[in-house]
């Protein structure tokens, strides 16, 4: 190919030293900014300085990204994130992934989905690659009417927490004022707790507002 020259290296690792150096210079006389390929004999591991790109790649072996921000542990068939032995974690079933933020004393660990603003995130839990198997169970947030959903069997839903605090059972909960908070159970029942200075608590049954009113000086059956 016209402009391209190829050379083979001779790589002698029985030169003295405790490493060996292949460089590739950029035409400049400092040769510790270039690229390059650094071999330890003590160790028997490869490294390579500057950017690497490749199209596509296989590892055997464990694989280690700035000590402790990624780890592949091929081992026990796992990876950690801020942890170099994510295995350590493991209870029960063998665990798969560690997001792990424990050097520092008091300080927290935050794992992030990031949707847009009218998308929405979810963790689905998986027991096979078709069908509703792909999405068994799994908890949403919706950023268009900002709530929270938990799904069992097949993807039902199950519970949902609506941008006020209502919280519904087996039911979207309903349109509450706002003297409310309330938890909907079914199609029919409602526990409602009730804002002001009665301290009420309304348990309703049959969706007619029919309703056992607990306060806190006495407790009796009336009618909403």
């Amino acid at each position: 190919v016209t402009g391209v020259q190829t050379c083979a290296l001779p790589i002698c690792a029985g030169l003295p030293g405790a490493t060996t150096q292949v460089i590739f210079n950029d035409g400049g006389t400092n040769l510790a900014g270039d690229a390059g390929l650094t071999y330890n004999k003590a160790t028997d591991a490869l490294t390579v300085g500057g950017l690497l790109t490749a199209g596509s790649g296989s590892i055997t072996g464990d694989l280690t990204v700035d000590t402790s921000t990624f780890k592949v542990d091929s081992t026990n068939d796992c990876a950690g994130v801020g942890t170099t032995t994510p295995n350590s974690y493991a209870f029960n079933d063998p665990v798969k992934l560690v997001i792990a933020n424990t050097g520092t004393a008091g300080a927290g660990n935050t794992f992030t989905i990031a949707s847009g603003s009218t998308g929405f995130g979810q963790i689905a839990f998986a027991n096979g690659t078709s069908g509703t198997a792909r999405y068994n169970g799994y908890i949403k947030y919706d950023h268009t009417s900002n709530f929270m959903a938990f799904y069992t069997n097949a993807g039902t839903e199950r519970l949902r927490i609506d941008s006020s605090g209502n919280l519904g059972l087996g039911v979207t909960p309903s349109a509450w004022n706002s003297n409310y908070n309330a938890i909907d159970i079914g199609a029919n029942g409602c526990i409602a707790g009730r804002a002001g200075t009665s301290n009420t608590v309304d348990i309703i049954s049959n969706g007619d507002r029919k309703s056992t009113r607990l306060n806190s000086s006495h407790a009796n059956i009336s009618y909403a």
